[in-house]
């Protein structure tokens, strides 16, 4: 074999496992949470209050990506820990709102074993990446971004100087999604969203999963369990639903920890 023809193929397995290791993956949540009796904050890409999230902190498991964030800004860190697809990943979201009596309100969504996330394949020869749009409970949205079946249970939250509407949909304990290979306005396009059915916990349980999420377990051991602190009954029968065939070994500690995938040398 000739030397052209070995680096035609090195160069050639490098760009797969290059880009099976690390998708580009951009959550945009400019559709994200609208609760109507939350504290008011200023929407940094509009000129009007909504009643948003106040300081409030979003931790997402998304497939082999974890997003952090704050109000409608997502930080890092997003590390990648598996090769290949994110179809039928599992997804774990946790997160809280603060209304306006002092209140705070905490959520916890888990998808059930067998619906995990719903993708397309990706392939490196052609438009591999993802990009995902968020929504922790009730979304914003603008009149042209309702579909048909949305509009009947839209909440009207205000009719801009140009006679535009702007609405909220959505229920506060469900987590929406939708990934695609392409860049959108979700608050101004109707879209199918997925919804993965959440529940209300505690402070005391938030705070503990929470802590369980953290590194170096996060993806492992990011779950609630029937012996987790506080269980309701109805909060037992969410999570028995939600049982994964190895969350006894990903408690145990038989689950190695994760480790990032390194960073693709040719992105």
């Amino acid at each position: 074999m000739n030397i052209k023809k070995v680096l035609i193929i090195v160069i050639i397995e490098l760009a797969i496992t290059g880009c099976s290791h690390r998708g580009l993956f951009d959550f945009n949540a400019i559709s994200g949470s609208y609760y109507h009796d939350a504290v008011q904050n200023y929407y940094e890409s509009e000129h009007y209050e909504l009643k948003y999230h106040d300081a409030n902190y979003y931790d997402s498991y998304f497939g082999p990506y974890g997003v952090i964030g704050f109000h409608n800004q997502f930080a890092g860190p997003m590390e990648f820990y598996k090769k290949g697809n994110l179809s039928g990943e599992e997804i774990v979201a946790l997160w809280h709102v603060t209304l306006e009596n002092g209140q705070r309100e905490f959520y916890y969504v888990r998808s059930l074993p067998n619906q995990g996330v719903v993708a397309d394949n990706r392939y490196f020869w052609s438009d591999w990446s993802y990009y995902a749009y968020l929504s922790f409970g009730p979304m914003y949205l603008g009149q042209e971004g309702l579909s048909e079946l949305q509009k009947p249970d839209a909440r009207h939250i205000r009719t801009a100087p140009s006679g535009y509407k702007y609405y909220s949909w959505g229920k506060r304990n469900t987590l929406y999604y939708r990934v695609l290979k392409k860049k959108l306005r979700p608050k101004s396009t109707p879209l199918n969203w997925i919804e993965v059915p959440g529940i209300k916990i505690s402070q005391q349980q938030y705070d503990a999963l929470s802590a369980r999420c953290n590194k170096p377990w996060w993806r492992v051991r990011c779950f609630m369990d029937e012996k987790f602190i506080g269980v309701t009954p109805e909060q037992l029968t969410y999570i028995k639903a939600r049982h994964h065939p190895d969350d006894e070994d990903r408690l145990s500690g038989k689950v190695e920890k994760p480790k990032p995938s390194p960073p693709n040398p040719w992105l």
